[in-house]
């Protein structure tokens, strides 16, 4: 049973136990849902802002431009590679597909929204260097002005290779 008492303290005898009303009109009961749902709201908007801004101001936009994706394009694919440029890195959500000739990058979805797929001619890399880091393979490479590097087992791909 719940009992309440309008004597002041409880006393042994009494229990401290509130009744159903008085717990719903605590503010610290319920959580406030509105709060919460904005929130997560807040959360997608400046998700999605983030990666239309990675896309539009970093070089994704002009490589794409520049190297449009070949859908006919067959090599072997790498997943969950990193791609890193300046400040903006791309961790594990990326497809690379190689082969001697070309180089096509992908991210998987639902983090490539506004980041159209490209294929990179082997012409267009230049200045090739791979490393390794304990047990990370990585590939770093100029394409035009841009000074990319790549993590993962692409670094291991046939691409790198050819000249």
């Amino acid at each position: 049973m719940i009992y309440e008492s309008a004597s002041g303290p409880p006393q042994r005898s009494q229990s401290i136990f509130l009744s159903k009303s008085a717990l719903s009109d605590a503010h610290f009961a319920m959580p406030n849902w509105t709060f919460v749902v904005g929130i997560l709201a807040l959360w997608l908007v400046l998700s999605v802002a983030g990666l239309f801004l990675m896309s539009r101001f970093g070089p994704w936009a002009k490589l794409a431009r520049l190297y449009p994706h070949d859908d006919s394009f067959v090599g072997k694919t790498y997943w969950f590679v990193s791609l890193t440029y300046g400040l903006i890195s791309y961790s594990n959500c990326l497809t690379a597909t190689a082969n001697s000739d070309r180089l096509s990058l992908r991210i998987i979805p639902p983090f490539g929204a506004f980041h159209p797929p490209f294929t990179l001619p082997r012409s267009a890399v230049s200045n090739v260097t791979t490393r390794r880091i304990l047990f990370i393979r990585s590939v770093t490479f100029r394409v035009g002005d841009y000074h990319l590097r790549l993590f993962g087992s692409v670094a291991n791909a046939p691409f790198w290779q050819a000249e």
